[in-house]
């Protein structure tokens, strides 16, 4: 499929200028999309920060396999479809890639970042700057809308239920409270931080904690109040978990660890 788009060429330019900045953290990337599907309304708006990756994505029909990702949690594409590890090793066989996903009812969210395995970039690093990127990239989601959009072409009319794996979506963790390395934190505290882990925003969270902003604020500055780093920013947040050990510990609840 021919992907070409002005927008998104002109998008990936921009993004690229982003990780211009952090030179440092990101000499080792090759590429970081975010991927919005619309179930329901059968469609995908890709926010790439490289357009040759892009233009080669369609041509390969990677598209092919979309609905086998949809369910959340981190996974490498070393154990995707077998089109998925031809791509990267066309590039460089060097070429590693993991994705984020995401999914609220119809809308499913996707952060995949290629990198080479030489890069000395820290999961706390990468938390970091994924946050960054994902919320930019809903900027450009927002400003651009339907000059973004792509069908999803390998979808049938019945919308993929989302399959629940290791846990009950009414009864997330089985204890009230955790104690990771001497530090309490409340199921809800818990629970606000793996959605912030997985590039919600506060008003997202807010949505499937069924509470207000202010709540969730309030709860996310009770965290940081316990690692001792209160005020700083959220993305800074991700170095004090990662740091006390809480990120590792909930990952591990979660059975989605990063490998890097």
């Amino acid at each position: 499929m021919n992907a070409e788009n002005d927008v998104i060429e002109a998008i990936c330019k921009a993004q690229n200028t982003i990780t211009d900045k952090l030179k440092g953290k990101c000499q080792n990337f090759h590429n970081i999309v975010f991927s919005r599907l619309n179930l329901e309304e059968k469609t995908l708006q890709p926010i790439p920060s490289n357009y040759a990756w892009h233009l080669k994505f369609w041509e390969e029909n990677l598209d092919e396999n979309l609905p086998n990702r949809l369910q959340p949690g981190v996974f490498h594409w070393d154990n995707m479809a077998k089109k998925h590890k031809r791509l990267l090793n066309s590039v460089s066989d060097r070429l590693k890639k993991i994705e984020i996903r995401n999914r609220n009812n119809n809308i499913v969210e996707i952060i995949s970042v290629g990198y080479f395995q030489t890069t000395n970039l820290t999961q706390a690093d990468l938390f970091g700057l994924l946050h960054h990127l994902s919320h930019k990239s809903k900027e450009y989601l927002s400003i651009y809308g339907d000059k973004t959009l792509f069908p999803l072409r390998y979808f049938d009319a019945k919308v993929p239920e989302l399959e629940v794996i290791g846990r009950n979506n009414d009864n997330s963790y089985d204890y009230d409270k955790f104690n990771i390395n001497n530090i309490t934190l409340t199921q809800k505290e818990v629970i606000a931080i793996e959605l912030l882990m997985k590039f919600n925003s506060i008003k997202e969270i807010a949505s499937k904690m069924q509470c207000s902003h202010a709540t969730i604020n309030k709860r996310l500055n009770g965290v940081k109040m316990k690692l001792g780093c209160f005020p700083c920013s959220n993305s800074q947040l991700f170095q004090h978990l990662n740091h006390c050990g809480i990120i590792r510990a909930i990952n591990n609840m979660s059975n989605t660890e990063i490998i890097l």
